[in-house]
């Protein structure tokens, strides 16, 4: 069993004391549970007081009259503003995009103790020879030898420089992909920069959780698909029936998130017609609209495009339209936002909460192009959303979604989330990475053909609660009700 608890241990990121273990033992059924509230609390080495205080603490028990969230003030913001601009690109806008993601990731990796004695590749020529310096740069290419091992095409402003990574150094050589920033550290001998280590941006562990003070709730959903002939009415009647009740989780929601993908769209795929109960595009979404006006009006809503909504394909997907939503378009509650969106709500007597939605279409392909994503990526989003996290980007690989070059990489992870909020796999998870709270939401939609076809299993019916005053999670399934 101790072998099992040190994986989970392994798994939250998280140190366990000797005595800790032997109490964690003792209490192997809530180990799971009690490492992800541990983790979700920021702390890396748990001892025996850590163990003692979540498990033997005393309830508290308040007294006074109960109190819903539309008592409470709300406030919803940007930690980053994400502008779309509608013109025609040219391969400079196609530069300055590749050029202020390589400058911005730099940046952070630039301070980073693994990487001393940095030099840019333009420094190194063909016959220098030198020991234990570091180098940032942009991958290039990346291939395999016929020795098996790994050559990676490194470039920045200055130059280029080909990096050996031989065969079995597992450093992080078979998470690598084209495109992605990264720093190196090593020896140059005969042109070639042999890899000691590989350093990816990464987020840092938070000096603290963020919290906020007041007792409310946020809500988190995805991937409705309203007009497609597997859409489950069943989930979204019992949904609204849950947030229009005196349930006590209900009465906290606060804040609600749907990230993508609200209609199953027209002409997504070939055939798609035979696939939709509503083939009018409008009519979508006046179901979608039908759905939100019965959402309490007390509640903030922020909702993202997806892949299969009627706006540019292109990321940074730009807010519905009008057109398209005409009934909540003017809602006070109801905040159209871009895909990917960086906000942040109830910073009213806090620093409130950070949410980082992205819809998340690029997933698949990067899945497809990490093989150690390739076994349990889909399945488990969990993976592929903490990988980019180190990556600090979400689409760090070329061809996994389509780019709109903006004036910026709006899809560098710049800002530290302290919740990651995800769609589009149709699967599920909830986990923590470094503080932030992961979760890749479920679908109001059943098994498909196309989803067949690209290889997704749907999980219908789970939707996230977050208790932002203690950044607790809760998670209630819509379809075993």
């Amino acid at each position: 069993m101790s072998k099992e608890l040190i994986s989970l241990c392994l798994e939250k990121n998280i140190l366990i004391e000797k005595n800790a273990m032997a109490i964690l033992s003792e209490h192997s059924a809530q180990a799971s549970d009690l490492l992800s509230k541990m983790s979700l609390e920021g702390i890396t080495v748990l001892t025996e007081e850590h163990l003692k205080k979540a498990l033997f603490a005393p309830v508290e028990i308040r007294k006074g009259k109960k109190r819903s969230a539309k008592d409470f003030d709300s406030k919803v913001g940007f930690t980053k503003e994400i502008r779309t601009i509608p013109k025609e690109k040219t391969i400079d806008d196609f530069i300055s995009y590749y050029s202020y993601r390589y400058d911005k990731l730099k940046e952070m990796l630039q301070g980073r103790q693994e990487l001393k004695h940095l030099i840019s590749l333009g420094r190194l020529n063909q016959g220098s020879a030198e020991r234990n310096i570091s180098v940032i740069g942009i991958i290039k290419e990346i291939r395999t030898t016929k020795n098996n091992n790994k050559l990676v095409e490194l470039e920045d402003p200055t130059g280029t420089l080909k990096v050996l990574i031989k065969e079995g150094k597992d450093i992080g050589e078979n998470q690598l992909l084209t495109d992605e920033v990264i720093g190196v550290s090593g020896s140059v001998s005969r042109g070639f920069f042999f890899a000691n280590s590989i350093t990816f941006p990464d987020i840092p562990f938070p000096a603290k959780i963020n919290k906020i003070n007041d007792p409310l709730n946020a809500v988190f959903i995805s991937d409705l698909h309203f007009g497609s002939n597997e859409f489950l009415p069943k989930i979204s009647e019992r949904f609204l029936k849950w947030i229009n009740s005196d349930e006590k989780e209900a009465l906290r929601v606060k804040y609600l998130f749907i990230a993508g993908d609200v209609v199953d769209g027209v002409g997504i795929y070939p055939s798609q017609e035979k696939d939709l109960t509503l083939t009018n595009i409008y009519d979508q979404y006046a179901a979608f609209e039908g759905f939100v006006e019965k959402i309490p009006e007390h509640i903030e809503i922020m909702i993202c495009p997806g892949n299969h909504d009627a706006v540019r394909q292109a990321e940074p997907q730009p807010a519905f339209t009008k057109e398209l939503l005409p009934n909540i378009y003017n809602f006070r509650n109801v905040h159209l936002v871009t895909n990917p969106a960086f906000l942040n709500v109830h910073a009213l007597d806090c620093s409130g909460i950070s949410v980082l939605m992205y819809h998340g279409y690029s997933f698949t392909r990067i899945i497809d192009s990490i093989q150690p994503l390739r076994e349990k990526g889909l399945t488990h989003p969990q993976h592929v959303m903490k990988m980019l996290l180190r990556k600090r980007h979400l689409a760090p690989l070329c061809g996994s979604t389509n780019i709109s070059p903006e004036e910026k990489d709006n899809l560098v992870i710049d800002k530290i989330p302290d919740i990651f909020h995800t769609g589009d796999l149709h699967s599920f998870c909830v986990d923590n990475y470094r503080g932030t709270t992961l979760i890749s939401s479920s679908t109001f939609q059943g098994q498909t053909e196309f989803m067949d076809r690209v290889g997704h299993t749907a999980i219908p019916g789970k939707v996230t609660i977050v208790q932002l005053d203690t950044r607790n999670v809760i998670v209630k399934d819509f379809l075993a009700v």
